[in-house]
C-alpha cells in the first residue's frame, strides 16, 4: 500500500489536510470522499525521485501530480523519469483521475523498399499500435497493469511515407516503473529503432483522436427518469468533414443502486442511444465505467458512428425506476477516433533550381530526365526555361521533354517541378538531369540537380 498526502475541505467548508494509506490514489480519494472530504490536492508522499541522466535532447512537463521527463541518451535509448511534485488542483475536481495517464505518439515512416514490416512495441504498462491500416494492442484497458506488454503489428507497406501510431498507458501501481520501446522490422530495418531521418511528424488521417469532457459535479435526481437526468456537456472541436469511426467514453458516478442507473449518449445531431442499463456489476458507491464502441459495432450502438465529430456531445445519467435514489455524476470523458480529419500535407508545392550558367549559349536541349515517385492521388510536372538574363526573369516556363528540342541560343537555364497531392499521398522528386548541346554538331554538356529531399506536395 502507498501513502498519499492530501488537502481539501469538508462538506461544511472546513479546510483539512493529512495523509491516507491506500492501494491506489483513486482508492485514497474514494475513501476520503466517504469521509465527507472533498480533495483539492493529493500526491504520493513517499516516492523517491531519481536524477535524469544527461541527454541529447528531451522534454519535461507536469501531468496531474507527477513531473515526467523524457531524455534521449546518446546511444539512442529513451530514459523516463517520473517524480512527484506539489501541484494544487482546481477546486472540486472529484471526477479527475489523478495519476494514471496515457500518451499518443504519431508519425509517418519513410519506406525505401516495399514489403512486409512489423511494428514491435514493448512497454510497462499497456500499449496500442497502428501501422498503415493494421493495428493491435496489449493490456489496453483502464487500470490494466502489465510490466511487459508486447504488441506486434504487421502490414504490407508501399514505398514512400506510411502512417505509424503508438499509444502508451501508464498505471499508478508503480509510478517509477515506466518503459516504452518501439522497433520496426522489414526490408529496410533489421528489427531496430527507427532512425530519426526516416520519420516526420504527420498525424494519420485514418485514426485521429479528438476529445471532449465535462468535470462538473451534477446531481442525479432520485427517480428522475430520462427526462430529468444529470447531463454532462462535452464539446468537441473538429473539422467540417471529420467523422466518427469509433470511440471510448468514460464516466464516474456515485450511486448506492448502480443497477437502477441508466446512461445514454447523445450525438451533436441529437441521436440519443442507451449505452448502459440494468447493470449492477460495479456495486454500490462511487465507480468509474468505461465503454469502447469499435468501428464494427452493430445494433443501436452503430447509430453513434459515422456522424460528424464536431459539436456538443451529451451524456445523460438517470435513475430508471420510480424507487431509484439520488446520486452524483462527477465526470464524463469522450475520446473519438475519427477519419477525414485535417489534411496531412499541402495540396500543391513547387521546387525551383538555381539558375544554371553554361557560360556560352546553348542551342539544343537534348532532354530532361528525373528520378521521381508519383503515387496514386499525386502528380508532378517538370518545367524548363531558357534565358538571356542572369536572373532568368525573361524566361518562359514550358514542359520539359526527354527528347531533343532546338531553342533560341541562350546562356542561362532553369528547372522547376510543380507537385500536387490529394492531401495524403505525397509525390517525390529525387533528382533532375538536363542534357544540352551548345553547338549543332558540337560537344554535349550536361547538368544534374536534385530537389534535396524525399517528398514534396
Amino acid at each position: 500500500m502507498a501513502t498519499f498526502a492530501y488537502s481539501g475541505r469538508t462538506r461544511g467548508g472546513e479546510t483539512v489536510s493529512g495523509e491516507r494509506t491506500a492501494d491506489t490514489m483513486d482508492a485514497a480519494v474514494s475513501a476520503l470522499r466517504r469521509d465527507q472530504i472533498l480533495v483539492t490536492r493529493i500526491t504520493p508522499a513517499k516516492i523517491a525521485a531519481e536524477p535524469a541522466p544527461d541527454g541529447v535532447h528531451g522534454f519535461a512537463g507536469v501531468d496531474d501530480h507527477y513531473f515526467l521527463t523524457a531524455v534521449v541518451k546518446p546511444e539512442g535509448s529513451v530514459h523516463l523519469q517520473y517524480a512527484p511534485v506539489d501541484v494544487t488542483l482546481p477546486d472540486f475536481p472529484e471526477g479527475a483521475h489523478y495519476v494514471d495517464w496515457s500518451a499518443r505518439y504519431v508519425a509517418q515512416v519513410y519506406i525505401e523498399t516495399a514489403g512486409s514490416y512489423t511494428l514491435s512495441i514493448v512497454s510497462d504498462d499497456g500499449n496500442r499500435g497502428r501501422l498503415a491500416d493494421s493495428s493491435g494492442q496489449t493490456s489496453w484497458a483502464r487500470g490494466a497493469t502489465n510490466p511487459n506488454a508486447v504488441t506486434a503489428v504487421t502490414a504490407t507497406l508501399p514505398a514512400g511515407w506510411n502512417d505509424l501510431t503508438v499509444d502508451y498507458n501508464q498505471v499508478i501501481d508503480n509510478p517509477t516503473s515506466l518503459g516504452l520501446q518501439v522497433r520496426l522490422g522489414g526490408p529496410d530495418f533489421p528489427n531496430s529503432e527507427i532512425p530519426a531521418d526516416r520519420l516526420r511528424p504527420v498525424e494519420s488521417a485514418r485514426d485521429r483522436l479528438v476529445y471532449g469532457g465535462d468535470d462538473t459535479n451534477i446531481a442525479i435526481p432520485a427517480a428522475g427518469g430520462a427526462a430529468n437526468a444529470a447531463v454532462a456537456m462535452m464539446p468537441v472541436v473538429g473539422f467540417p468533414d471529420e467523422t466518427v469511426a469509433s470511440f471510448e467514453v468514460l464516466y464516474q458516478v456515485e450511486s448506492e443502486h448502480w443497477e437502477q442507473i441508466q446512461v445514454d449518449l447523445e450525438t451533436p445531431a441529437g441521436r440519443r442511444v442507451t449505452i448502459r442499463a440494468n447493470d449492477g456489476s460495479l456495486g454500490p458507491g462511487m465507480a468509474v465505467a468505461q465503454l469502447t464502441v469499435p468501428s464494427s459495432a452493430t445494433g443501436q450502438l452503430s447509430m453513434l458512428l459515422g456522424g460528424p465529430v464536431q459539436g456538443t456531445w451529451k451524456l445523460h445519467v438517470y435513475n430508471n425506476t420510480a424507487s431509484g435514489g439520488p446520486g452524483t455524476l462527477y465526470t464524463a470523458k469522450l475520446t473519438l477516433h475519427s477519419t477525414a480529419g485535417p489534411e496531412q500535407i499541402a495540396h500543391a508545392a513547387s521546387w525551383t533550381s538555381p539558375v544554371l550558367d553554361f557560360e556560352t549559349p546553348v542551342a539544343t536541349i537534348e532532354g530532361v530526365t528525373s528520378i521521381q515517385r508519383t503515387p496514386s492521388g499525386a502528380g508532378q510536372t517538370v518545367l524548363i526555361r531558357t534565358c538571356q538574363q542572369a536572373d532568368c526573369a525573361d524566361g518562359v516556363w514550358v514542359p520539359a521533354l526527354d527528347e531533343p528540342a532546338s531553342i533560341e541560343p541562350a546562356r542561362y537555364l532553369q528547372l522547376r517541378a510543380e507537385m500536387i497531392s490529394d492531401g495524403v499521398n505525397a509525390p517525390e522528386l529525387r533528382s533532375v538531369r538536363v542534357k544540352v548541346d551548345k553547338h549543332p554538331r558540337g560537344r554535349k554538356a550536361s547538368h544534374s540537380t536534385s530537389e534535396g529531399g524525399r517528398s514534396g506536395g
